[in-house]
């Protein structure tokens, strides 16, 4: 038996794996010694063929989890199809994948032929809603309608996001609320800035960028992210002149800061601080592009 389920949501997905994969251990494999997980970004048609071909210990059935098939070279993907036409009738073969890029892929248009096949597209942001409200009665609580749609802002349809962002709220409160949403958004916010300036004194562009991006899908704006980033460079400034002398910082905050200064030389930080204060600027007098500004920036401090 073949089963196949493809699409964007891999929450979904693997959430649909577990229940086959508890069901058959349920019913044939109390002890798990016959179930077993491929990697297709490892692959070997030797492993395929033992799990997939060979007999179970204590038991003909057999079942076997293939994660990014896709992945695949293409000519492991052709003899991946040739095995697949010699599957035992004891073997229930899971693939679980994004879908390629190409529909017209072989082993995708085969995988659409599977005994069971099942498409995972993300959710819509009505089908967001009820995912939440469901995570959160799991778990005796309720989240208000507003509140939701800005979660929905925050994560998008990263379900997985979503989930874990779910799971800290309800440990604080059985009533989530905007405010209680906005607060633990803006907290995220705040780390992140801490982390941005960090990928900045250590010069990793790649990794600021991506910071940087971060931070408008948390739902920063750009005047919060200039004030905020002016004044954490401000702090790891006075901390790299004095080492911390006579600034009323918590020990903690101090300690981190300390340990960022050691990335920036004291004219490192006043050029990045410089550039910041330009372009607070011309966003206040022209009608430049805030992203593009920002993103020039983080390249600019990285390489200065």
């Amino acid at each position: 038996m073949v089963i196949f389920l493809y699409g964007t949501d891999s929450f979904r997905r693997s959430a649909r794996v577990r229940i086959f994969e508890e069901a058959f251990q349920k019913k044939h494999d109390a002890i798990g010694v016959n179930s077993a997980k491929i990697d297709g970004a490892q692959f070997s048609i030797d492993e395929f063929r033992k799990f997939a071909k060979s007999a179970g210990l204590f038991s003909t059935k057999r079942f076997v989890v293939f994660t990014n098939p896709f992945a695949l070279s293409v000519d492991d993907q052709e003899l991946l199809l040739s095995e697949l036409e010699s599957i035992p009738s004891d073997t229930i073969l899971c693939f679980t994948a994004d879908a390629p890029s190409q529909k017209k892929n072989r082993l995708f248009q085969r995988l659409c032929k599977a005994d069971t096949v099942e498409e995972y597209a993300d959710l819509s942001p009505a089908q967001l809603r009820a995912f939440m409200e469901q995570e959160c009665k799991k778990n005796g609580a309720t989240i208000e309608r507003d509140a939701a749609e800005r979660l929905v802002v925050y994560a998008g349809t990263d379900l997985w996001k979503l989930a874990n962002t779910l799971h800290s709220l309800v440990h604080y409160s059985k009533k989530i609320s905007l405010e209680i949403v906005q607060q633990f958004i803006e907290e995220a916010v705040d780390n992140n800035i801490f982390h941005l300036t960090d990928a900045l004194g250590k010069k990793d562009t790649t990794l600021a960028t991506q910071l940087l991006e971060q931070q408008f899908l948390l739902g920063a704006n750009e005047q919060y992210l200039i004030t905020m980033l002016a004044k954490q460079l401000a702090t790891i400034y006075k901390v790299k002149k004095t080492n911390g002398e006579g600034l009323t910082l918590h020990s903690f905050v101090l300690e981190k800061t300390r340990t960022q200064a050691r990335h920036f030389t004291a004219q490192h930080l006043l050029t990045v601080y410089w550039k910041l204060l330009q372009i607070d600027q011309k966003l206040k007098t022209s009608t430049a592009n805030p992203r593009a500004l920002l993103d020039t920036f983080i390249i600019e401090a990285c390489a200065a």
